[in-house]
C-alpha cells in the first residue's frame, strides 16, 4: 500500500502491487525488487553514513550564499548540475565537501531545478543510482529534494514502484513538498514516462552567465 495526497489535503492511500506501472516493470523485467518491503529497505537510510554526512554539513567548509540573490541561484544551480551531471557520468559520488555543498543547496528549489533538469530516459538508470546513494545518508532535513529526484528518474526508468516510495520518503518528511505531490499524481494517473519532456530550462528569470 502507498498514499499520496489527496484534492482535500489528506493522504488517500493505493495498493500499488496492482499499478499499471508495477505490472509493466515485472513483465520487462524492470523491475528487480517484487515486495514493497524490498524496495523500502533499498532506500532507507545507512546510520554511519547518515552520521558522517552530518558531520560534515556540520563543519562545511564553503560559505553558504543569498538563496534570494538570483545571481547566486544561477552561479550555485550551474555548479549543482555540472557536478551532479559529471557524478552521474562516472558513476561516483561527490566527495564529503561538495556532497554537503550540493545537499544544502537543494533546499533552494531552483538549485534543486537545476539538478533535476538533467533527469531524462537515457540518464534514468544511472540517476536512480546516484539519488538512492544520496537518499540513504543525507539527513532528514535534507532529505526531499534528493528523495523526489530519486523518485522522478524512477519515473523516468519506468519503475514507477520505487518511485513510489521515495515520494512517501519525501513527504515522510516534508507532507507538503509540491514536486512530490505532483508526481504522486502523475504515478496515481499511470502517465507514461515517455509524456515528460527532459532539458527544461531551469534559469527562467535568472541574470545571463555573462552578468555575473
Amino acid at each position: 500500500m502507498s498514499s499520496t495526497q489527496g484534492p482535500g489535503g489528506g493522504f488517500v492511500d493505493f495498493d500499488v502491487s496492482c499499478h499499471p506501472f508495477v505490472v509493466e516493470a515485472l513483465v520487462s523485467g524492470r523491475l528487480r525488487h517484487t515486495s514493497r518491503a524490498d524496495l523500502v529497505a533499498s532506500v532507507q537510510p545507512d546510520p554511519v553514513a547518515v552520521a558522517r554526512c552530518a558531520s560534515d554539513l556540520s563543519r562545511q567548509e564553503w560559505t553558504p550564499g543569498d538563496p534570494t540573490d538570483p545571481r547566486w541561484l544561477l552561479r550555485e544551480g550551474t555548479w549543482a548540475r555540472h557536478l551532479v551531471g559529471g557524478c552521474v557520468a562516472r558513476g561516483e559520488l561527490p566527495d564529503p565537501v561538495d556532497l554537503a555543498r550540493l545537499v544544502s543547496g537543494m533546499r533552494s528549489v531552483r538549485i534543486r531545478d537545476a539538478a533535476w533538469s538533467l533527469i531524462s530516459p537515457e540518464t534514468a538508470l544511472d540517476q536512480v543510482a546516484f539519488w538512492r546513494a544520496l537518499v540513504r545518508q543525507v539527513p532528514d532535513h535534507y532529505l526531499p529534494a534528493p528523495a523526489i529526484l530519486l523518485g522522478w528518474a524512477a519515473w523516468q526508468a519506468g519503475d514507477g514502484a520505487l518511485a513510489w516510495v521515495a515520494v512517501d520518503r519525501c513527504v515522510g518528511v516534508d507532507p507538503h513538498y509540491a514536486l512530490a505531490e505532483a508526481l504522486g499524481s502523475i504515478l496515481q494517473r499511470a502517465v507514461p514516462p515517455e509524456s515528460w519532456e527532459p532539458g527544461f530550462d531551469w534559469t527562467i528569470g535568472l541574470p545571463s552567465e555573462g552578468l555575473l
